[in-house]
């Protein structure tokens, strides 16, 4: 019988951003796989039908399993029809319709259900996968629309009056009551609103601010209320500024409000939703008195707010408030979540959850007019350094020094921040507070900053070697050898090019990981490292490499594997570590941003072992180099397949074991 050698890799893959599974895959060399044929041989779903329930305005995932009968990573065709024989737009796979989409059996697959245009109640859809020689198989799906969860103020209308005005038909009465829930005439059952101050948030009740006058006619125009009159000198209501708040589910809104008196043209009108400003120091005339505006805001605290900050005696009218049904970029929570407390001066803000429904953020649009930090009590601006991701997923402002204690801030996204589709994100604002320190700062703690000239340069890892000298790798494939000095300095680098002469003579290669084996020594150096082809837009696929280095300058190299995914910019092979189990750990970058293809990332696909842990058995180690690319390249890996046990007589086989 042959001889037979393997190698082990095994991957814990990280599927999409709510789903992570963790599964090993043994691969081992193969010259030749041998599969029996049979007769009969389907695509199949897990499940024969799924159902999910979807809130209306949001989106949810649902995942599956697509496989063949003969565990081959078939490449199998996705359609769908509705009961209507229609193409449902509400379904999709990894951002597309499902119309003749390819998608490989032998993974997991996510629909994506969207019920932003949907109104309340049952869908269905039949989604069919076919591929040649194979019998169809067909997945059923039902997906229920429902309202929106308790405290969600759809298409609500509110009309600001004083006590004795009957609201028009269809709208809602606030004469000026503290925020609470409302119960009295014209006010329906079931909502939360009204007023408190601006100054601290605490209930606030401007009963004695509500106005009707004589004209117009239209009695949403003839009412309001006084959200501020401080400045009045015979007001005889409440001149504590008042901030009006509704209690709303989490979420995007389309909010228009009126502002004007029909009377008195004596306002500098400002109204800002959710620190949104929709009406800027409007100032009133005998011929234009009024004035209303839309805006979309994004909730993320409970509640809809609305101001008048920069105005002057502002008077509000009227407020719509109904869900947005658009498809705009927009943030869903930030860190530290809105209104936190007891923050920490040393803080920085970043977005936690993005809805992003075209495609990534344009970077080039987060600058420090479209994305900043404010003290909410005076306005005034924090310095702060901005920026996003390589994937277009997430926005970040880091404060240039820490933070004020016991003071609330207020950090901002406007319309400024864009994604690669040009569509403004819709606009948002939130608050937290920071600490007060009781601790005691230790003294006697010092630390000296010394320039090493020598030192220059980009470096991916830096570790000390087995004989005591630093080892720096630089992104474009230097070794640098350092002396450690007694004092902590380093000498001059010796510059060791053994990567970028494997190809040629100092050709640039992008690596990242670098670790000593465990059994190397000061004698006898072995290193690894992981590098593909330095290129950072546009970059092939299957490049990834793993290489071994040894010799007392690492001079020796051998590719130990080859073909791993690559991303088009800069998710690559990365950092080494070797585990108790002496098994060598690295870590495998995702093609895209959010775990499926996207434009940001050149609509790349994720692979079989991309966005993984991955861990390599080097005591299974056969003929090298081991060309890992899996089947979705063309490839004859199958990590999927458990089989494959017995070999065929003289022949030596690659096995795909799954654990």
């Amino acid at each position: 019988m042959a001889n037979f050698t393997r190698c082990t890799l095994s991957k814990f893959s990280v599927r999409y951003a709510l789903s992570y599974c963790i599964a090993i895959f043994v691969l081992i060399n193969v010259f030749s796989v041998v599969s029996a044929q049979q007769s009969s041989k389907s695509i199949l779903f897990n499940q024969s039908s799924q159902s999910a329930e979807v809130e209306q305005g949001k989106s949810q995932s649902l995942s599956e399993y697509i496989s063949a009968s003969d565990n081959k990573p078939v490449s199998t065709v996705l359609s769908a029809a509705d009961n209507a024989g229609k193409i449902p737009e509400w379904l999709s796979v990894n951002g597309k319709v499902l119309i003749g989409i390819s998608y490989t059996a032998g993974s997991e697959i996510s629909f994506d259900f969207d019920a932003t245009n949907l109104s309340i109640g049952t869908y269905y859809a039949a989604v069919t996968a076919a591929a040649a020689g194979y019998n169809n198989a067909v997945l059923n799906i039902k997906l229920s629309v429902t309202s929106g969860s308790a405290g969600t103020l759809a298409n609500l209308k509110v009309n600001f009056q004083d006590s004795a005005t009957t609201a028009p038909p269809g709208w809602l009465r606030d004469y000026g009551q503290a925020l609470a829930a409302r119960t009295s005439a014209g006010q329906d059952s079931g909502y939360t609103y009204g007023w408190v101050k601006r100054a601290d948030n605490t209930p606030l009740n401007l009963t004695a601010n509500g106005r009707k006058r004589s004209a117009p006619a239209n009695v949403l125009l003839a009412t309001f209320i006084h959200m501020q009159a401080g400045d009045l000198p015979t007001f005889t209501g409440i001149r504590i500024e008042g901030i009006w708040e509704a209690q709303v589910t989490n979420g995007n809104y389309e909010v228009t409000v009126s502002v004007g008196d029909g009377i008195q043209t004596n306002s500098k009108h400002s109204i800002n939703v959710e620190g949104v400003s929709a009406i800027s120091c409007f100032v009133p005339t005998a011929g234009v008195k009024f004035k209303s505006a839309t805006v979309i805001v994004s909730v993320s605290d409970g509640y809809l707010t609305v101001d008048a900050a920069g105005g002057t005696n502002t008077k509000i009218n009227w407020i719509i408030i109904k869900p947005y049904m658009g498809k705009k970029p927009s943030v869903l929570s930030v860190n530290p979540d809105n209104g936190s407390v007891n923050v920490s001066v040393n803080t920085s803000v970043s977005t936690s959850v993005l809805k992003l429904p075209n495609s990534g953020i344009n970077n080039a649009t987060i600058t420090r007019d479209n994305v900043y930090l404010t003290e909410a009590g005076t306005g005034a601006a924090v310095p702060s350094n901005v920026n996003g991701t390589g994937g277009g997923d997430a926005i970040t402002l880091v404060p240039a020094s820490p933070l004020k204690p016991g003071i609330i801030y207020r950090f901002n996204i406007t319309a400024g921040v864009k994604d690669l589709s040009d569509s403004s994100f819709i606009p948002y604002s939130g608050t937290f507070t920071t600490g007060i320190s009781t601790g005691i700062s230790p003294t006697n703690v010092g630390f000296d900053k010394i320039d090493l000239p020598n030192t220059t340069g980009q470096h991916s890892s830096l570790t000390i070697g087995p004989d005591g000298k630093l080892y720096a790798l630089t992104i474009d494939g230097i070794i640098k050898r350092f002396t450690i000095n007694p004092d902590g300095t380093l000498r001059p680098p010796q510059l060791i090019y053994t990567l970028q002469d494997e190809y040629g003579s100092r050709i640039q290669t992008l690596a990242v990981g670098f670790t000593f084996d465990p059994s190397s020594t000061a004698a006898n150096l072995i290193a690894w490292v992981t590098h593909d082809t330095y290129v950072f837009l546009d970059a092939p696929d299957w490049d990834g490499k793993l290489t071994k280095l040894t010799g007392p300058n690492l001079e020796t190299a051998q590719d130990v594997l080859v073909n791993l995914p690559r991303s088009k910019k800069d998710h690559v092979t990365n950092s080494i570590a070797f585990g108790p189990d002496r098994a060598l750990y690295f870590t495998q970058g995702s093609t895209s941003a959010m775990g499926r293809a996207d434009k940001t990332w050149g609509d790349r696909s994720e692979h079989l072992l991309s966005a993984a842990v991955l861990r390599l058995d080097l005591s299974k180690l056969g003929s090298l180099p081991l060309d890992v690319k899996t089947a979705e390249g063309g490839g004859i890996y199958n990590p999927y397949n458990p089989n494959l046990d017995k070999p065929e007589p003289k022949r030596q086989k690659r096995k795909v074991e799954f654990f």
